[in-house]
């Protein structure tokens, strides 16, 4: 078991130093072909995964920037295809992870903002799973639930808990 603990460790150590190589690639790739949807999705996805890192460092207003810019991308494919669920489900996913690092930094008119957006796109968007809009959901209840949040939480909590 702590072999296989090491390697685990081991494997997310390597991946989390390859992923600065692998945007600057993903970068220079989407540069070389803005059109190229698949390129920017790949852009979008490594900054998304640079962001886990920096979350996962403590480095909340990093991450909230490689999100950011996950989004941007997000929000252009979206537009420029709003049939393609798998679109709109990469934008409701970063809407959400600005979300998290909102609410993580203390940015309390902020967050409950990005849950909604996420909420929103996915609601709007019918091949989406339940569980999608389960989560946003959930986090917004539990923002509300806060009692320095909102005076109305808990009875928002009690309805979406049932």
């Amino acid at each position: 078991m702590q072999g296989q603990r090491q390697f685990v460790s081991d494997r997310d150590h390597t991946a989390r130093k390859s992923e600065p190589l692998t945007l600057s690639c993903r970068s220079r790739l989407a540069k070389a072909d803005p059109g190229n949807a698949g390129w920017q999705r790949d852009l979008s996805v490594s900054h998304e995964k640079i962001g886990d890192v920096q979350v996962e460092q403590g480095d909340l207003a990093a991450a909230l920037a490689s999100y950011q810019a996950s989004l941007a991308i997000a929000e252009r494919l979206a537009k420029a295809d709003p049939d393609n669920a798998g679109w709109q489900r990469d934008l409701s996913v970063s809407q959400e992870k600005i979300g998290e690092v909102q609410q993580a930094q203390g940015d309390l008119a902020a967050a409950p903002t990005s849950y909604q957006d996420a909420c929103n796109t996915i609601a709007s968007e019918l091949g989406c799973s339940f569980d999608d809009v389960y989560v946003s959901f959930d986090h917004l209840a539990e923002y509300f639930a806060h009692p320095s949040m909102n005076p109305f939480g808990t009875l928002l909590m009690n309805v979406v808990s049932g």
